[in-house]
């Protein structure tokens, strides 16, 4: 993934992230794929792992899951979104 630090990524829903940000969420990610395992389903949470969820701000919690969304959408992940759960959060699985 290319990083521009002078441009922020604009996300679906009008929400901007800064390059760093992106990039924190992005690593953290590629940390925690090779631990996901098929057929089952992950809030963003359970991708970005529980403690380091735990240690975001509320905001931050709320665009680490739009940046999961972008990039998922986008085709960058090995993730597909499985629709949403009762409580309204996305679900992924893995491809």
């Amino acid at each position: 993934m290319h990083i521009d630090n002078s441009e922020p990524f604009k996300l679906p829903g009008g929400f901007d992230v800064s390059p760093a940000f992106m990039a924190a969420i992005r690593a953290q990610i590629d940390i925690r794929i090779p631990m996901l395992v098929r057929d089952t389903l992950y809030r963003a949470k359970d991708i970005l792992g529980k403690a380091y969820w735990k240690g975001l701000r509320k905001w931050e919690a709320l665009m680490a899951g739009h940046c999961l969304a972008y990039l998922v959408t986008r085709g960058e992940l090995p993730l597909a979104n499985a629709g949403k759960r009762p409580d309204n959060s996305i679900v992924y699985v893995m491809k």
